[in-house]
């Protein structure tokens, strides 16, 4: 930790301002990266139901029609969306835990990656 204070007075530094208040600004950005988390899982969430839903329509009309080959597009979609829809949800939650439980981590990880 001794050497990350000359790091954090260094970019402050070039910042024009001081470390603590470099600090507190980060802290207070978790608040605006919570809300974008959510926003982001809020749009992964609904516009895979909406996908899913829209594939299972197709299925229905693919079982009363007796087309297998849009059956089984359906069901490929179907598939498809709930895997990529859950690693796009997981990634966002995974970040808001780190957002909501230990903002000191996250803005501590945002120091580090800004002087790299």
């Amino acid at each position: 930790m001794e050497q990350l204070t000359p790091l954090l007075e260094k970019l402050a530094s070039q910042l024009g301002t001081t470390v603590e208040h470099l600090w507190n600004v980060l802290l207070l950005q978790t608040k605006v990266e919570i809300m974008l988390c959510n926003l982001w899982m809020g749009i992964w969430l609904w516009g895979g139901i909406g996908i899913v839903v829209l594939a299972i329509i197709m299925l229905i009309y693919a079982l009363k029609a007796d087309k297998e080959g849009i059956g089984t597009f359906a069901i490929g979609v179907i598939i498809f969306t709930i895997i990529i829809v859950g690693i796009g949800y997981y990634v966002n939650y995974s970040d808001w835990i780190t957002l909501t439980q230990n903002p000191q981590y996250w803005a501590l990880k945002e120091v580090l990656s800004a002087l790299k």
